[in-house]
């Protein structure tokens, strides 16, 4: 039955993929119903739903994921950082809103959002978006760092300075910045 799974998994993909969304819909349950503890198929659904306008059922399926697998919750969830590394910044932004939408407290796509505002120096907003990217990981070195520049070009030097010192003893404690170190 898992081998089956998988296969499914590839062939509701590739559904997606054409624009048919209702074939694809019926391999992931299907696919979900063979694979009970596994994440990816909750996962797909959930993608499928938020593309389909169906946010509530996607959500939900969100939620499965991460409850079956919280790795799913990482930087790694969306194509939205690397989209941004890459300068494929309306890519990145879209990809960042849509995971939003499925998980509005996803750290690192308010990280995301807030590299998207810095980069167009709208800095009010990019510090909206770090705080937030904070409040769900308040060890995310990298949003301290980007809270700090925003705080400092809004010539509020003493929070930026706060801002960093937090990013430092992250450091100093054994985090890992996403980005390069300082």
């Amino acid at each position: 039955d898992q081998i089956r799974a998988l296969g499914l998994i590839g062939e509701a993909a590739q559904a997606a993929e054409r624009g048919d969304a209702a074939r694809a819909e019926r391999i992931y349950l299907e696919a979900a119903r063979l694979l009970p503890a596994s994440a990816a198929p909750c996962w797909r659904l959930a993608h499928l739903y938020a593309e389909a306008g169906r946010l509530e059922e996607g959500r939900q399926y969100y939620q499965r994921a991460l409850a079956r697998d919280p790795s799913y919750r990482t930087v790694y969830n969306s194509a939205g950082l690397w989209r941004l590394f890459e300068g494929r910044f309306d890519e990145s932004e879209r990809e960042h809103r849509r995971i939003l939408a499925l998980d509005p407290g996803d750290a690192y796509a308010h990280y995301g959002l807030g590299r998207l505002e810095a980069r167009k120096k709208r800095w009010a907003r990019a510090e909206t978006s770090f705080r937030k990217s904070l409040e769900s990981n308040p060890e995310l070195i990298d949003a301290w760092r980007g809270l700090g520049k925003a705080l400092a070009r809004q010539g509020r030097r003493q929070e930026a300075i706060e801002a960093y010192s937090r990013s430092l003893r992250l450091v100093l404690a054994g985090h890992r910045p996403l980005g390069a170190p300082i």
